[in-house]
């Protein structure tokens, strides 16, 4: 059943209608402009071509407060009302009870670990910054007969773009334990292999994954070889995951951009699962190895979504109280919203 979009094996469903449709585009109106450009990214939130903003609940509450209409505080109200909902049924669905910090800490059920609102800008190809070229990191060195390139002394960025311009170049080993600004004697490879210890070796990310949006992943665990291993520095404490759409491509707001599923890391496209985004429509899932996932690239127009992670961990749930956090400020400024 790895190639559907419901699962009770897997664990993961497709929700219509989880939010109000009216509701879902009313939040994609105002979203781009209420994001902040890479939050929960890196600063620049550029990425193959995109640039990604996030928001908070707290901080979209703040955001609202900024812009001084009713208007935009009825959003804020809307995006918790949303959020909390969407993890309410994410619960029940797996048998379980959304908590908040009030719930005693031995009772069952599920926390919100974090909740996001996620905005992805496509970008024309000549106004795109070309972010660097990604390149994994492995311990070992490639051996002598992985087709060598060349040697050349090098800092560790200097071989990596060096290793960007040479079309056949599929990685190098750099020397463990050297300063990345130091210059090292650099061996360049086209093609992949590994071996032994007291060295490091860099592969570039495949081109396959340069065509996503959000390369193939998992939620709670990383890719380590042929497995997904739960330990840190991932956030190895989540159990499950929901991503609520808030609009379609038939919105006219952007192309592309489709939700997948894939039986590993490193799946050519053809065994994707597809679920296209639709206004209200969710999908929930297991957040291990057995629901690899990921977002093909949005060819234009701005793609927004809201993202939720939770956990059965009360001591590592960041959100615990944001929802209600960001209630209590919201209260705070609706009187004044109304007095204007």
């Amino acid at each position: 059943d790895v190639a559907t979009s419901s699962s009770k094996l897997r664990g993961r469903a497709v929700i219509d209608h989880a939010v109000p449709t009216a509701t879902a585009r009313a939040l994609a109106v105002l979203a781009p402009s209420a994001v902040r450009i890479g939050d929960g990214f890196q600063a620049s939130g550029l990425r193959n071509r995109e640039q990604v903003g996030g928001l908070t609940p707290r901080a979209a509450v703040e955001w609202a407060s900024e812009q001084g209409s009713a208007l935009a505080l009825s959003w804020a109200e809307s995006f918790l009302t949303a959020a909390e909902s969407v993890g309410q049924q994410v619960a029940s669905h797996f048998g379980k009870k959304l908590l908040n910090s009030s719930a005693p800490l031995d009772e069952e059920g599920l926390y919100f670990d974090f909740v996001h609102l996620v905005c992805r800008f496509s970008q024309e190809e000549s106004q795109a910054q070309e972010a660097p070229e990604e390149f994994e990191e492995f311990s070992g060195y490639i051996p002598a007969n992985a087709k060598d390139l060349f040697n050349q002394e090098l800092t560790l960025e200097k071989a990596k773009a060096a290793c960007s311009a040479a079309l056949e170049c599929e990685a190098f080993t750099f020397q463990a334990g050297a300063k990345p600004e130091e210059p090292r004697m650099v061996y360049f490879k086209a093609q992949w292999d590994l071996a032994g210890t007291g060295w490091r070796s860099f592969r570039r990310s495949p081109r396959a994954k340069e065509a996503d949006a959000h390369a193939a992943h998992g939620d709670n665990c990383f890719e380590e070889g042929a497995f997904c291993v739960r330990k840190k520095p991932f956030y190895y404490w989540r159990s499950h995951a929901a991503v609520l759409f808030l609009h379609g491509p038939e919105s006219g707001d952007f192309q592309g951009g489709d939700f997948f599923y894939a039986p590993s890391f490193r799946s050519p496209p053809e065994l994707r699962v597809h679920v296209q985004p639709a206004p209200g429509r969710a999908v929930t899932f297991r957040a291990g190895a057995e629901n690899i996932h990921g977002v093909e690239k949005v060819s234009s127009g701005t793609r927004c979504t809201l993202n939720h992670w939770l956990t059965p961990n009360a001591f590592q749930a960041a959100h615990k109280s944001e929802l209600e956090d960001a209630r209590k400020l919201l209260l705070r400024y609706k009187p004044k919203a109304e007095e204007l």
